[in-house]
């Protein structure tokens, strides 16, 4: 992932250019969300074999070339 990419000491900085704001600020809600909600944590490769729940309806709830620019931000980033 990216932190093991540039190491994990405390001080490391991880270049975000590439990604615009409003991704990185959407990236950050749906990561709070998942840790503060335990219980909805789900295996990313089983998305397809479920529905939505509501909070991921609302969350998704966005223009497509902001999908895409999400998208492109999680790739870049690495998260699994």
């Amino acid at each position: 992932n990216m932190l093991q990419d540039f190491g994990s000491t405390d001080d490391t900085k991880i270049p975000l250019e590439k990604i615009k704001a409003n991704s990185l600020r959407r990236i950050i809600e749906y990561l709070e969300h998942i840790e503060n909600n335990q219980a909805e944590k789900v295996d990313m490769s089983a998305l397809r074999d479920r529905d939505l729940n509501d909070w991921e309806k609302k969350f998704c709830e966005m223009p497509q070339e902001e999908i895409f620019d999400l998208m492109l931000a999680v790739n870049y980033l690495d998260i699994k």
